[in-house]
């Protein structure tokens, strides 16, 4: 089943309408696999060596495949899936201990 083109009314090839269908999936990945492509299947960035901790008030994941801005937009999902460059660690990162203000 073929598409129209919202600009011209004209219907889309096939090809072109599974090129859109692949670059809409691509898009509902993070930008490391959009770069990069998908890595092992199962796998996790959890167990990646390019994943690391920023630790401040709060603990943020970033990945060093991509580029830091100190910001929201780079945060990185320990869960999600594996990239083509995702290289395994023997363990996971641990999980920060959390401060309730129990000590203050």
């Amino acid at each position: 089943m073929s598409r129209p083109r919202k600009s011209s009314g004209l219907p889309l090839l096939p090809e072109q309408a599974a090129w859109i269908d692949q670059q809409q999936d691509l898009a509902k990945h993070h930008e490391c696999i959009r770069a990069y492509g998908p890595g092992p299947a199962g796998a996790t960035c959890e167990f990646c060596i390019y994943l690391y901790r920023k630790m401040f008030s709060k603990t943020y994941y970033k990945c060093a495949m991509r580029r830091d801005t100190n910001g929201p937009g780079t945060d990185h999902r320990c869960g999600w899936a594996a990239c083509g460059r995702f290289e395994a660690i023997a363990t996971p990162l641990p999980v920060p201990v959390s401060c309730d203000g129990e000590d203050e």
